[in-house]
């Protein structure tokens, strides 16, 4: 949660719950590959989050689509 805002969960709905909202983890402008605890960052590095609505075309291959598979289990 940031800012009070969390994740989108199945808690209900399952699958029929879209859309789903991410935080998306950025470092220096791109989206990290690995989630927040596993990243060093270096002196210089730029840390940002964004929500985002979750779209398989835009986020395939990324963290965030990791993230949503782990939700639909």
């Amino acid at each position: 949660m940031i800012n009070e805002t969390y994740d989108s969960f199945i808690s209900r709905g399952g699958e029929t719950a879209s859309p789903f909202h991410y935080c998306q983890f950025n470092i220096n402008g791109t989206p990290a590959n690995h989630s927040v605890d596993q990243v060093m960052v270096k002196a210089g590095d730029e840390i940002s989050f964004e929500f985002e609505r979750y779209t398989l075309d835009h986020h395939r291959s990324t963290l965030l689509e990791s993230k949503h598979e782990r939700q639909l289990r």
